[in-house]
């Protein structure tokens, strides 16, 4: 059983009580819940979407935004370098993992991520580096890894796609919110409305449509959406929430 199939069945057992045999109910009820036209309009129709942590995709808490950023690098807009990783350290209690990178010349680098995920980048292995980040409240912040065959790692957070960070967007990938279909799934002090959006994701004729918990395989990359939401503000000067993160790492 998917978890459509799943999230479905309730609203579907009283046509199954009412027309299903026996044999039905053992082995063919999807069948029976073509038939009896049932669905699930809020659930994202796409094959590649692995599945939310919740039945209902409007209701689920984000996650913790993605960060990315070089210890002691200050107010630095952004910075690219290359060079190999000579450690990366065991994640910290905030989540956090420091990578020592070490260029050519002897420059070292300590970029430090947080909610990255599994990294594919490993100690000793030789990397292209580009880091953005915009202080704020909150602080926006992207990171991009190559290496000789492409891609290693992408993941920002942001206002929006391309609203402080990776303005030029991410080589290869199609990334963008979809017009809210959700109601808010709750309300603070400082909010009125928090409403989950879908991040439509393409690669390579690929594409998933990822709520906030969501992943989804495309193609050699694992996409991971940790927030895509919008925000009704109450008139709190200082509050302000991320309205997308994101990672996408190549596994293959």
């Amino acid at each position: 059983m998917t978890d459509r199939d799943a999230r479905v069945l309730e609203c579907c057992m009283d046509a199954a009580r009412r027309v299903a045999s026996p044999l039905l109910l053992g082995g063919m009820w999807i069948a029976l819940l073509s038939a009896a036209g049932c669905h699930d309009a809020a659930a994202p129709q796409q094959d590649a979407r692995r599945g939310a942590a919740t039945a209902d995709p409007c209701a689920v808490e984000p996650l913790e935004a993605f960060d990315a950023s070089i210890d002691g690098g200050g107010g630095i807009p952004a910075a690219s370098f290359a060079g190999r990783v000579a450690e990366i350290s065991p994640t910290d209690g905030f989540g956090r993992t420091t990578y020592r990178i070490v260029e050519s010349g002897g420059a070292e680098h300590h970029l430090v991520l947080r909610d990255e995920g599994p990294s594919p980048v490993r100690v000793n292995g030789s990397y292209d580096f580009h880091i953005e980040r915009v202080a704020g409240t909150p602080g926006a912040s992207a990171l991009l890894v190559r290496d000789g065959h492409g891609l290693v790692f992408a993941g920002a957070s942001d206002d929006g796609i391309g609203a402080h960070v990776l303005a030029a967007g991410v080589e290869g990938f199609t990334l963008r919110l979809d017009p809210v279909s959700c109601a808010s799934r709750g309300s603070g002090d400082c909010y009125r409305a928090a409403i989950n959006r879908a991040l439509a994701v393409g690669h390579n004729g690929a594409a998933a449509s990822l709520y906030p918990r969501d992943e989804a395989d495309l193609g050699a990359y694992h996409v991971r959406c940790l927030i895509a939401q919008q925000i009704e503000y109450a008139g709190c000067p200082d509050f302000a929430l991320h309205g997308v993160s994101f990672t996408i790492t190549r596994v293959k």
